[in-house]
């Protein structure tokens, strides 16, 4: 009995340390950005390294001596009032280390006391890269179809939880339209209150960056964020839901409540060529005529960890050894 329980003592403790050791890799995987400057040139953000100077080394080879690495000093990145330091890819560090070996290599980084930092992480140029016209992309959306919005005359009325009567008044959303030019539309309602889901999440995403970010490295990964759910959600060119507008005037549901938000997917075609572009609509209340009205959302401008899941297998796996150790003990008594 005392060596089956020094064994599940022994078991318990050697995958403690196992558990404990697994967040450490997968937030030091999340924690970087990569933008791409031009063909081989890029700049590579760590969350929480670019605060200060370190010293960087590439290789091909993830088991390579330390020893033999060659070492150079992060640059500083000025992004208005903010420094960040950063690792570099130039042309020649990219035809020494990625350009033959599938734009892969291995960096080391340690910080101006020497300590490592990062060891042998690969980098894969060919994965989770924004490019320059990305982030313009991003900026930029809400305004590559140009639009405005304004009331129409249709109202409806709903009632709240309170049993007020509220009245909304249906907006709608007027394309500034080009000639020669075809309009297509498709409207995602993200309900009142809704909080999860890819489409409140882009929203909430939209919102965010419209509001501005002060952290520059936050700022890019909201950015790339909003373009990996914006390249997900956007609608296929062959789908059957886009609606053409004639007119270029587009009117919210009737059923429209205060507090609902509106994704409006828009592309416009002209000579072949397809631009595409979104709005943010938001449904709010003014209170002096109990009215509603749509606030329009432009887009202008923390990696996960998994800590709790792992507490809760760490925590599913010792009540099951304790009761192993209960069952073996009462087993053991029993046969006396």
């Amino acid at each position: 009995m005392k060596k089956i329980l020094f064994n599940i003592i022994t078991i318990v403790f050697i995958m403690s340390i196992v558990l404990i050791q697994l967040p450490v890799k997968a937030a030091t995987e999340e924690n970087k950005i990569i933008i791409q400057k031009a063909e081989k040139d890029f700049i590579i953000y760590y969350k929480n390294i670019c605060n200060s100077q370190f010293n960087f080394a590439f290789s091909t080879d993830k088991d390579t001596v330390k020893e033999d690495l060659i070492f150079i000093s992060s640059v500083e990145d000025k992004i208005q009032d903010e420094r960040l330091n950063t690792a570099y890819i130039n042309e020649k560090i990219y035809d020494t280390y990625f350009k033959e070996n599938e734009k892969q290599a291995y960096i080391w980084i340690k910080d101006s006391n020497g300590d490592y930092k990062i060891e042998a992480e690969k980098i894969d140029l060919t994965k989770n890269i924004m490019t320059d016209s990305e982030i313009q992309y991003v900026n930029n959306t809400t305004k590559r179809i140009k639009g405005e919005e304004k009331n129409s005359s249709i109202t409806n009325v709903w009632t709240d939880d309170d049993n007020v009567k509220h009245t909304v008044v249906l907006s709608q959303y007027v394309i500034l339209k080009e000639e020669n030019t075809e309009y297509y539309y498709q409207m995602v309602k993200i309900p009142k209150g809704e909080t999860t889901g890819d489409n409140a999440k882009l929203y909430d995403l939209a919102s965010k960056l419209q509001e501005g970010i002060s952290s520059k490295y936050e700022k890019f990964e909201k950015q790339k964020e909003f373009l990996d759910l914006y390249n997900k959600l956007y609608p296929q060119d062959k789908d059957s839901k886009w609606i053409k507008t004639e007119d270029g005037y587009i009117v919210e549901p009737n059923d429209t409540i205060t507090g609902d938000r509106y994704i409006i997917w828009l592309k416009a075609v002209k000579d072949g060529e397809t631009t595409k572009d979104a709005k943010f609509l938001l449904c709010y209340q003014e209170d002096d005529e109990k009215k509603e009205k749509y606030t329009p959302i432009e887009v202008v401008k923390t990696p996960k960890t998994y800590d709790s899941k792992i507490l809760l297998i760490a925590f599913g796996i010792i009540v099951v050894l304790i009761a192993i150790v209960l069952y073996l003990k009462r087993k053991s008594e029993s046969s006396k």
